[in-house]
């Protein structure tokens, strides 16, 4: 039937019963098809624009008709693909129509009074509804989808956008937009009982769920949407932007949103925002929502608990927390700023809290059971860490600074910020079992290390700095500091067993090191410094600060260091800088200060029993062992005003280089060999003795003043050593064997030298001076005093400033040589017969007993000035002692090279002294220096 204007006809009705297809009195209200079917309806209204169009194919009892609209627009369109009691109809509003049911039994499709409300689609099923809503003045409320499925409803509502909304399928599931700007949008895939509605704020739609049962992504009043469910059963979001990924009874209610719960059961988001859950069971999250307290983390697990407490104004960064997974792990952010910011990997019944101060959170635990990494209620008390293991604790202290400890594994270890003081903390825990690893209540008294091992004990004690220990492995370890003053931690042991390495109670007493092997210790003391010990490896090694500490500088007991080995020992006394002791390696080697003051800075490079030892006296350290064995490098008592230590040892057996009691009795050298012995004495300067290598050599200071520094280059049983006597040191033997070049009881009987050779003997007689030399040979005697001989065998020079050289012996040494002196003197004006002298001034050639001499003698006299009056002899004869007197054999030969007028020729006599006598006379009027050279054969019989 055709309406009253334009186009309301051309309706067709191909066949069936009842059916009613008619144009309506409004333009363009006809073409209106119904193909066949029972008491079907395709109507154009009185509407004036678009209201026809609208087609049944078939079915039963179906209505697809448009509506008169006001403003225009499509109401028609309308169509039905068959089944039975479907109702796809235009309504008032613009854009009504175009509404689609593909077939099924009591869906309905319908546009509504608002703009856009047209467009729903259902595909089929049953007891559908999609329809759209008015209200809409510019955004649909309508292009509504129902796939299939049973009783599903996606509607729009009176709010612009609240459209646009989709069911896939399923069974009582609801997608329908709220009244609210952009509540539409909303989407299930399936399922049974799901619910995705916007509401009536704006932006409270774009909600989805991919299907599963009782499911609800819909916000809360207030709340915008955007939210996701992936499935499962009776997972509810009320928050904005969240997620659930699917499972049974999870929970997100995160205030403004941004959370998500990957799936799992009973999984729980609660207030803040930025919450994730992962899966697992019944885990929760919540979070404040202010500033940054919410940001927290649940990857999966059971029973897991992350909750940013409520923070006071101003207060931020509580939250951040993470927790990978396991079981009954909680996470707790404190109420102060940054107290967030932890993390629990995994594992059973693991605690990490932010304390209520600024800082406290930051606190880790990875996996485990029954760990805790707990941040104080003190600032920065958090960087707590656990790794992993069994009951183990890594908790800061209630004050500033306390957190940062860490625990990676083991069973029952501890690492603990202290409670009361800033910087207790920082302390480790690699793993092992029963290990403890606190911060006392100093400041610095944390940092302590223990990375693995049995019964280890790494603590920082209540004294400031008592800190910084560590205990890389083993068992028993126990590396701490104590309990009183500044910087008596810094502790390591590298591992091995029964090791100790503490801090003493002093300043900076800590700072022991032990590298590994068994029952070592690197302890400071109770003195300033006495820390800084370290054993690199080895077994039963001690590297320990003394208790010293009563001066203002110089203050240091400890810096001890054994590199590895076994049994050594380098430790620290009770003097101050008795430290910096050290023990490179082998076996049973000490290096210690003692109780004077800069006793320590001993070194033994490496070897087996050796020592470099401190003493009681002021300066007797800094002795050195390069290594060897059974060598020893004391320092003695002395070294008020110079150092009885600074000995040194390079290697070699069984040497020894000490300082005694005497002020710079020490500085004392062996290069190496074997039981070499250089040492001060009890004599001032009686040290700085020298022995370069060789074999039983000796280079030794005695009691008097300048007895030492003498030196021994090498060889094999050679003796420099000072004597009684003062400034009887400074002898020199350059090498070869059994040479002996000391000092005596006199004074100035030192400076003696020997080159080399063997047997060879340059001490002066008693009362003579020293300063002999013999350059080398065998078995030769320098005695006199200055004397020397250049070599050969057995020669004797016994008088002062003697040269002898023989090349062997009959009977004694000097019994078959040659000899050269040099003998002086001055006469004064008409000056008498006058003797020369060896020494200038009374000593004369002796010719030994039954000993006899042929000499030439060449002599020079010489006036001052530059025009001076000379004069010069050569006397040649024989002499020979007999029963203690010398006499003339035969007669002397002089050649006269110049005789001056008024001076008279020397003679060359004997004397019942026994000696040679060079005899000249003055001349008138003048002075005159005289100077002779005797050349001698010698013989004795």
């Amino acid at each position: 039937m055709g309406g009253a204007d334009s186009l309301s006809g051309f309706n067709v009705i191909a066949g069936g019963t009842n059916n009613l297809d008619t144009g309506g009195t409004g333009k363009h209200t006809g073409y209106n098809f119904i193909g066949s079917g029972f008491g079907n309806h395709a109507n154009g209204d009185a509407g004036t624009d678009w209201s026809g169009y609208n087609v049944i194919v078939g079915g039963d009892q179906n209505n697809a008709s448009g509506n008169n609209s006001s403003t225009g627009g499509v109401t028609g369109y309308n169509a039905i693909g068959g089944g039975g009691f479907n109702s796809a109809q235009g309504s008032t509003g613009f854009n009504s129509g175009l509404n689609t049911i593909s077939g099924g039994k009591y869906n309905n499709a319908n546009g509504g009074s608002g703009y856009q409300s047209g467009g729903n689609v259902i595909g089929g099923g049953s007891n559908n509804s999609d329809n759209g809503s008015g209200g809409s003045t510019f955004g649909p409320s309508g292009f509504n989808t129902i796939a299939g499925g049973n009783a599903n409803n996606a509607g729009g509502s009176s709010g612009e956008w609240s459209g646009i909304n989709f069911i896939g399928g399923g069974q009582l599931n609801s997608a329908l937009g709220g009244p609210g700007f952009d509540a539409g949008g909303n989407v299930i895939g399936g399922g049974y009982f799901n619910k995705a509605n916007g509401s009536s704020t704006a932006l409270s739609g774009y909600n989805t769920i991919g299907g599963g049962y009782l499911n609800n992504a819909s916000p809360a009043a207030g709340l915008e949407g955007l939210n996701a469910i992936g499935g499962g059963y009776h997972n509810i979001i009320q928050a904005s932007f969240s997620v659930i990924g699917g499972g049974y009874n999870n929970f997100d209610t995160a205030g403004a949103g941004f959370s998500f719960i990957g799936g799992g059961q009973a999984d729980s988001v609660n207030g803040g925002n930025y919450g994730f859950i992962g899966t697992g069971i019944s885990n929760k999250v919540i979070g404040v929502g202010a500033n940054y307290s919410d940001i927290n983390t649940i990857c999966n697990g059971v029973n897991n608990y992350i909750n940013s407490a409520a923070l006071p104004a101003g207060a931020y960064l509580s939250g951040e927390n993470f927790i990978g997974g396991g079981f009954n792990d909680t996470i707790r952010g404190g109420t102060g700023s940054y107290s967030g910011a932890n993390m629990i990997g995994g594992g059973l019944t693991n605690t990490a809290s932010g304390g209520g101060g600024s800082f406290s959170g930051q606190n880790t635990v990875a996996g485990g059971y029954v760990n805790q990494a707990i941040g104080g209620v003190g600032n920065a008390s958090g960087w707590n860490t656990v790794g992993g293991g069994e009951f183990n604790h890594a908790n800061a202290g209630t004050v500033d600074n306390t957190g940062g400890n860490t625990v990676s594994g083991g069973v029952g270890n501890s690492a603990n910020g202290g409670s009361s003081v800033n910087f207790s903390g920082v302390n480790t825990i690699g793993g092992g079992q029963g290990n403890t690893d606190t911060g006392g209540a100093g400041t610095s008294s944390g940092t302590n290390t223990i990375a693995g091992g049995l019964n280890n004990n790494a603590n920082g004690d209540v004294g400031n700095s008592s800190g910084y220990n560590a205990i890389l492995g083993g068992q028993g370890n126990l590396a701490y500091g104590t309990s009183a003053t500044l910087n008596s931690g810094g502790n390591s042991i590298g591992g091995g067993w029964n090791n100790h390495a503490y801090g003493g109670v002093g300043t900076e007493s800590g700072e022991n090191h032990i590298g590994g092997g068994v029952t070592n210790s690197a302890t400071g003391n109770s003195g300033p410094f006495s820390g800084y010990n370290y054993i690199g490896a080895g077994a039963n090694n001690n590297a320990s600060g003394g208790t010293g500490g009563g001066g203002t500088f110089d203050v240091g007991t400890g810096y001890n260091s054994i590199g590895g080995g076994y049994g050594h020992n380098a430790s620290g006394s009770t003097g101050n800088t008795s430290g910096y002791n050290t023990i490179s390696g082998g076996f049973t080697n000490q290096a210690q200060g003692a109780g004077g003051t800069n006793s320590g800075n001993n070194t033994i490079a490496g070897g087996t029993f050796n020592q470099a030892e401190g003493a009681a006296g002021l300066n007797s350290g800094i002795n050195s062992i390069g290594g060897g064995s059974f060598n020893l490098a004391n320092g003695g008592t002395g070294g008020v005003t110079g150092p009885a230590g600074e000995n040194t040892i390079a290697g070699g057996v069984g040497n020894n280089a000490s300082g005694n009691t005497g002020d710079w009795s020490g500085i004392n050298f062996i290069g190496g060999g074997n039981s070499n012995n250089a040492q001060g004495s009890t004599g001032l300067n009686s040290g700085g003795n020298v022995i370069a290598g060789g074999y039983l050599n000796q280079a030794i200071g005695s009691s008097n003043t300048t007895s030492g520094f003498n030196a021994i280059g090498g060889g094999q049983s050679n003796n420099a050593d000072g004597s009684t006597g003062s400034n009887s040191g400074e002898n020199f033997i350059g090498g070869g064997a059994n040479n002996t070049a000391q000092g005596t009881s006199s004074n100035t009987s030192g400076n003696n030298t020997i080159a080399g050779g063997s047997s060879n003997n340059a001490t002066p007689a008693t009362g003579n001076s020293g300063w002999n030399t013999i350059s080398g040979g065998l078995g030769n005697l320098a005695s006199g005093g200055y004397s020397s001989i250049p070599g050969g065998a057995d020669a004797s020079a016994a008088n002062y400033g003697q040269m002898a050289f023989a090349s062997g012996q009959f009977a004694a040494k000097g019994d078959a040589q040659t000899s050269v002196f040099v003998l002086r003197n001055q006469t004064v004006a008409g000056a008498g017969a006058t003797n020369l002298f060896l020494d200038g001034a009374g000593l004369q050639i002796v010719v030994p007993t039954n000993g006899a001499m042929t000499f030439k003698v060449m002599i020079v006299g010489k006036t001052a000035g530059g025009a001076p009056t000379v004069g010069g002899w050569e006397i040649r004869g024989t002499i020979f002692n007999n029963g203690g007197a010398t006499t003339i054999a035969g007669v002397n030969i002089t050649d006269a090279f110049n005789t001056p007028a008024g001076w008279v020729v020397p003679a060359v006599i004997g004397n019942a002294g026994g000696n040679i006598v060079v005899q000249v006379s003055g001349a008138a009027g003048v002075v005159i220096d005289w100077v002779a050279r005797v050349q001698t054969s010698e013989v004795v019989f």
